[in-house]
């Protein structure tokens, strides 16, 4: 039975790369973030900054609004101001959610805390389901634990953009899950 540490590895390593904003945000691969990204989404009240922009950008899809650590679940403009702390206990809670899940679903994949902690956050970032039918899981549950390891570098696209911010994060995912690097 792998460590809880995995859950705390897992924290961690969301937090790292989502970052906190106390307001609601656009995605950033959203034409509304495309056409704003010089306004200080996450920082402010998104109310002031809508209130301030041409009414032809309040058509322009933002979805997933986000906020806190890559909250998105119930997220919407209205939403009020967070704390980091808060932040931290809901971020924390949801990837206890999330690894029993995949536990649950990949019972005998493996026991390494660090492969479920690299695991866990793919699955934060691209979605539970869209995790399970992924090629990692594929590839994991036939023993190949490098090429599971290479496929994290295939969700490096939002938008249909390549990120560079992505592509930094699934490389230390990959790198978390092979052991090369302390979590």
């Amino acid at each position: 039975m792998p460590s809880p540490n995995a859950v705390d590895i897992a924290t961690s390593l969301i937090a790292e790369f989502e970052g906190f904003r106390a307001w609601p945000y656009p995605d950033t691969a959203s034409p509304l973030y495309k056409r704003t990204k010089r306004e200080p989404w996450g920082f402010v009240d998104p109310k002031k900054i809508l209130s301030q922009l041409p009414a032809e950008f309040h058509e322009l899809p933002a979805r997933p609004i986000t906020t806190g650590f890559g909250r998105t679940l119930g997220v919407n403009w209205a939403t009020p101001e967070t704390t980091k702390a808060a932040e931290m206990v809901r971020l924390r809670e949801d990837v206890q959610k999330r690894y029993d899940y995949l536990r649950a679903h990949l019972v005998n994949a493996t026991d390494d805390p660090q492969k479920w902690a690299a695991m866990v956050s793919l699955a934060y970032n691209i979605g539970d389901r869209a995790f399970l039918k992924s090629t990692v899981v594929k590839k994991l549950l036939r023993q190949d634990m490098q090429g599971a390891a290479d496929a994290f570098l295939l969700f490096v696209n939002a938008g249909g953009q390549r990120m560079p911010g992505l592509v930094k994060r699934r490389e230390r995912e990959r790198d978390v899950f092979l052991g090369k690097v302390s979590p």
